[in-house]
């Protein structure tokens, strides 16, 4: 479960609601292609892949074409993939708006499902610079129409032009160009560029790993080739015997592995010169080697640790942890838990924001994430139980009142509001509106409460209060009512004209209000 930040809302507009004309951000009134600076593409010009920021399109299709072909990467890709489409979530809402959300998420993707749609576009979140895009399907043709559904849109097909109006244009299969307007899409970034003109084009995961991903993907190109290619690997040179023998013999020997049944594994060659004499001497140029100080086992470590950086995981994630048994259970609980904040929380909480603050789901239903998390419930409990030790040695040498601790568990959220009323006589006297960072904040919240210093005293003359308003106007109801039942009903009504202007009735309630209120 990913950590969250309790805030305390003064009012402030939601995310959709801010005038972008306030800022001092010029917007585009069209369609601007990302630019990159002339210095980095001459420093990545030698590259077989386009420089990031040069032609972004193209470089997703390059970046599309190569990860598969690097098997650690791909693997990676799909660990990462496959554990955010199984993290689970929940929603928390009227009972029959959050069974409409549901069935509409697990029908996402045009049906498809949920699993489909996270896949898809975690996919394309960590391969494509250009990020993820959702589709917000909804039930009319304009921005208040009901969401009834959403669906992943292919990143290559998408194309970020800057403009508020329509930020986004897709290309369907025939080659119709669609611009999609703010309340039909939503655009996905983990690593968004702060360069303005790059239209929060992203440095992905597969461009983080990049360089490393390219030296792996060629060593594994060159063992394959190693081993079953059949070009010029090294040159023999061979003194004391004649080639022509050393053929024959090598095709003798080749006939009788085959005879044997051996095709891939061959027995090694003896070779005896008829010239017991003979000096035989053998030199070898190796045309096709690794480079110096070459170690396997090194650089797969140091690259596994790169792919668990790009992807803000953790080692372990990718492989078991290296080296000896001492201390290694230690190091991985505390690897775990300090992978939990990057990643996972990452995704989930950009997940999370883009449903409850765009639109897809009604602002009375929240989509939260739902990991069970045993390593942290645990570090919870203890920090409860600490906290609970402490607040008992303050009651106990009087420094806070049990009343006090209340209020501050209250605040932190430990005690929910109902409890807190059935264990205090005196009521929250810190009663803000708070909302958690994924949720949005409930519109129907009743007023605070303003402290209570009096007790039982001041609710009774409150009591008195409203029953006294309460007898003042039912009292000018009834003046009103007679006043209207007293006049003839025409067709215009006119006689609503002289209620608006008696001065007398609208004297007679003001004292008693007034009176009322003494």
């Amino acid at each position: 479960m990913s950590q969250t930040l309790n805030i305390t809302v003064k009012g402030k507009p939601m995310p959709n609601e801010i005038d972008i004309t306030k800022s001092v951000q010029v917007k585009p009134q069209y369609e601007e292609l990302p630019r990159s600076s002339f210095v980095l593409q001459l420093a990545t010009i030698a590259d077989d892949i386009t420089a990031w920021g040069n032609n972004p399109h193209y470089r997703d299709i390059q970046l599309r074409n190569f990860w598969p072909t690097e098997p650690y990467l791909a693997s990676a890709i799909y660990t990462i993939v496959g554990r955010n489409a199984a993290f689970n979530w929940t929603l928390d809402g009227p009972p029959r708006t959050v069974k409409v959300i549901q069935n509409m998420l697990h029908n996402a993707d045009l049906g498809r499902g949920w699993l489909s749609f996270i896949t898809k576009l975690s996919i394309d979140l960590f391969t494509c610079d250009n990020g993820a895009f959702i589709e917000v399907i909804r039930d009319g043709i304009s921005e208040t129409s009901p969401v009834i559904g959403v669906a992943n849109l292919d990143s290559g097909r998408c194309r970020r032009t800057g403009v508020p109006d329509w930020p986004v244009v897709y290309t369907d299969r025939n080659g119709a160009e669609h611009k999609m307007l703010p309340w039909q899409i939503i655009t996905v970034e983990e690593f968004p560029s702060p360069i303005e003109t790059m239209n929060n084009v992203q440095i992905c995961a597969v461009s983080r790993v990049l360089r490393m991903a390219q030296l792996l993907r060629d060593i594994s190109v060159y063992k394959r080739e190693k081993v079953t290619g059949n070009n010029t690997k090294a040159i023999h040179l061979v003194s004391g015997v004649r080639t022509q023998e050393i053929e024959d013999a090598m095709k003798a020997h080749n006939e009788e592995q085959l005879a044997q049944g051996f095709t891939r594994f061959y027995k090694q060659m003896i070779f005896g010169t008829l010239d017991p004499n003979a000096k035989v001497a053998h030199e070898v140029i190796d045309l096709s080697s690794l480079p110096d100080g070459f170690d396997e086992e090194v650089t797969m470590k140091w690259y596994i640790s790169l792919l668990a950086m790009g992807f803000g995981a953790d080692f372990q994630d990718f492989a078991p942890l290296p080296g000896g048994g001492l201390g290694s259970s230690q190091q991985s609980q505390i690897l775990h838990q300090k992978s939990r904040g990057k990643g996972p929380a990452l995704f989930m909480k950009t997940i999370e924001h883009k449903f409850n603050f765009h639109g897809i789901i009604p602002q009375n239903v929240t989509f939260r994430y739902d990991e069970q998390d045993t390593a942290g419930d645990m570090e919870q409990a203890t920090l409860a139980k600490m906290r609970a030790d402490t607040a008992a040695v303050y009651v106990f040498n009087g420094i806070l009142t049990p009343e006090a601790v209340r209020q501050q568990m209250l605040d932190r959220g430990e005690l929910t509001q109902e409890e807190f009323d059935s264990l205090n006589i005196e009521p929250d006297v810190t009663p803000d509106i708070v909302a958690n960072d994924i949720e949005p904040v409930d519109n129907s919240a009743k007023a605070v409460r303003k402290p209570d210093f009096m007790g039982r005293e001041r609710r009774k003359v409150e009591a008195s209060f409203q029953s006294d308003i309460e007898k003042a106007l039912n009292a000018s109801f009834a003046e009103f009512k007679k006043k209207i039942l007293g006049k003839k009903p025409t067709k215009e009504l006119p006689f609503m004209d002289d209620i608006i202007n008696d001065e007398e009735m609208w004297e007679n309630f003001r004292v008693r209000v007034v009176g009322a209120a003494q």
